[in-house]
């Protein structure tokens, strides 16, 4: 019988080399191994400030221009980024927005980037396939010649372009961005809202199905739907893995499962499906076998192990192992039981 255990308190356990490994970091990125997140230069980042503040990693947009020609700042309203003048007027409109290019400096080292607008394109939202959101292929590099006078070459602002099972959704070399939402990365929650502030979120991060499966603002916005940042916050905690509640992504990228959210907007499970875990803001309310001993990857073998017994004491150290989900299978009988998504192993 698991035991439920929320408390601050550490949890008393053995932990055998395998465990150990699944509760260290070990180089992973913070939304897990394998995972395609923004990033430039190594540093990962999931927002900017359309005016120049510096994000928590120590990034800001120091100017903003296209072809040479410069300009006021970026601004994303919604899922789709413009450039405007100093008075508000769009300076370069959304159909022409490839060949923007901003400036981006580094506090902590002080370099200087160039962030490109390569292409772009549109795609459906997975709570509303009649309707489209823009994605952006975007690259970065440091404009600085060699000694031939050749510039680098630009390079995917997402980690692991093409590397990453993305439905056959979105392009795998793309981002979608949604403005406002102010994401807690480390902690895998929703806080609330900002202007000027805008994510970034990679083909297969959790970030981008966040935004596909209606659970920003941006997306509520565009599809009249209604998320609270408690939805939300649990949409982003099942997409992360995050049982405990913590911060702690107990996954890594190109794991099958399927899963809904209570008002039914995205919903790939079918009945009889085995459920993995329900979700509340404060992680899993319950669960059964984690995703990745369910479905294991060569990547989740390496990261996680096969051993289930190894896993919850790793659940255990992380100071949680949830209760089992009854039922046990997805059905008509208290499909939800208070949660927001419930997610299922197939």
């Amino acid at each position: 019988m698991w035991v439920l255990s929320l408390t601050a308190c550490a949890v008393d356990v053995e932990l055998t080399e395998t465990t150990q490994a699944i509760v260290d970091d070990g180089g992973c990125p913070t939304w897990g191994c394998g995972g395609n997140s923004p990033e430039i230069d190594t540093y990962g980042f999931h927002e900017l400030h359309e005016l120049g503040a510096q994000n928590l990693e120590g990034f800001w947009i120091e100017s903003v221009s296209r072809y040479g020609t410069p300009y006021d700042h970026p601004d994303v309203t919604g899922s789709t980024l413009v450039v405007r003048n100093a008075d508000g007027s769009v300076a370069v409109s959304a159909n022409n927005i490839d060949g923007t290019i901003m400036r981006i400096r580094h506090a902590l080292t002080g370099n200087l980037y160039e962030l490109r607008v390569t292409a772009h394109a549109r795609m459906p939202y997975w709570a509303d396939p009649t309707v489209t959101t823009p994605t952006y292929l975007l690259e970065w590099r440091q404009p600085i010649p060699d000694p031939s006078g050749t510039m680098p070459a630009w390079r995917n602002v997402c980690s692991h372009p093409g590397g990453i099972n993305t439905d056959g959704w979105i392009n795998p070399g793309h981002a979608v961005l949604f403005d406002d939402d102010r994401i807690d990365a480390e902690h895998k929650i929703v806080t609330g809202q900002a202007r000027n502030w805008f994510n970034i979120g990679c083909a297969g991060h959790a970030l981008a199905k966040q935004h596909l499966t209606g659970h920003t603002r941006a997306a509520s916005a565009t599809l009249g739907i209604s998320t609270t940042y408690a939805d939300r916050t649990a949409n982003l905690k099942m997409l992360a893995a995050d049982y405990c509640g913590t911060g702690h992504a107990f996954t890594v990228a190109g794991i099958d499962l399927h899963w809904r959210d209570r008002y039914g907007w995205y919903s790939t499970i079918g009945y009889g499906e085995a459920i993995e875990a329900r979700w509340t803001e404060s992680g899993a309310s319950c669960l059964n076998t984690p995703r990745v001993i369910a479905s294991p990857t060569s990547l989740s073998v390496e990261r996680f192990g096969t051993s289930l017994s190894d896993f919850q004491d790793a659940l255990r150290a992380e100071g949680c192992l949830p209760r089992p989900c009854t039922p046990s299978t997805w059905g008509l009988a208290y499909p939800y039981d208070g949660a927001h998504v419930v997610s299922a192993n197939y």
